[in-house]
């Protein structure tokens, strides 16, 4: 009886530990074969995407997932379509783990024309690059303090400001304390926050309203629009990003 149930916690062990680990190396390198076949430049962009996406689903244990779920998502954001950017970029942070890239994908073209170079030169530039973790310098990784970012800009263009403000605040808690980026995403959610209390305002009736002898109440006048100190929050941004290398698009 003991030996059976020390045999099922090893077997349980053995599970959790390959779980842990994703795949096996054999999966792995499927994997990567399928996603560098993916990047190949003579595919034509649906060719590359179907591939991309083979990977992500068929191989979402392994590490690849990542690459080819950040690669989805700048293939879409480049083309222009918002919402399947937002899918993949979300997928990618709904991960078990932060997102991160391995050095094959850091040597290719979409990395290099991507945003993640130039957000580790203003890191570096502004001594966040590296963190200590015991005895030992960490680099910092962007990936999910980007990907954030991305979200809360795209869901802001498409006026979905409680989605957007969420999103910077996860940005802020995704970046080094302190940093021109946390300072940044702070002031953008700050601005939201006005923004969306302003909105919630004017969608309010007046106090009273309805109540003069039951009368039938017309539609609401358009206000004009106001000023919620926005201009002076995007001047400051301008500030800050030219001081850090234009950290924002």
């Amino acid at each position: 009886m003991r030996r059976t149930a020390l045999a099922l916690v090893i077997c349980l062990a053995v599970m959790a530990a390959r779980h842990a680990d994703c795949a096996d190396g054999a999966t792995e390198q499927e994997a990567q074969g399928l996603y560098a076949q993916a990047l190949n430049v003579a595919l034509t962009p649906g060719e590359r995407i179907s591939i991309l996406e083979q990977v992500a689903k068929d191989y979402a244990d392994t590490r690849w997932a990542d690459d080819a779920l950040w690669v989805l998502g700048e293939m879409a954001h480049g083309s222009g379509d918002t919402r399947r950017a937002i899918l993949f970029r979300r997928q990618l942070l709904e991960r078990d783990s932060p997102p991160c890239l391995e050095a094959f994908t850091r040597s290719q073209r979409v990395y290099a024309r991507s945003r993640v170079p130039h957000v580790l030169f203003v890191l570096e530039r502004t001594g966040h690059l590296y963190r200590t973790e015991g005895r030992q310098a960490v680099q910092f990784n962007p990936l999910p303090m980007i990907t954030c970012e991305e979200l809360a800009l795209a869901y802001e263009d498409m006026g979905l400001l409680e989605l957007a403000l969420r999103d910077y605040r996860r940005a802020i808690a995704a970046a080094p304390p302190g940093d021109l980026y946390a300072r940044l995403y702070a002031r953008r959610a700050e601005r939201l926050e006005r923004k969306i209390a302003l909105l919630h305002s004017s969608s309010q009736p007046p106090a009273g309203a309805g109540e003069a002898g039951g009368a039938e109440q017309g539609p609401p006048e358009e206000r004009p629009p106001q000023d919620t100190g926005a201009k002076a929050d995007e001047q400051g941004e301008q500030r800050e990003e030219s001081a850090g290398g234009a950290a924002g698009r």
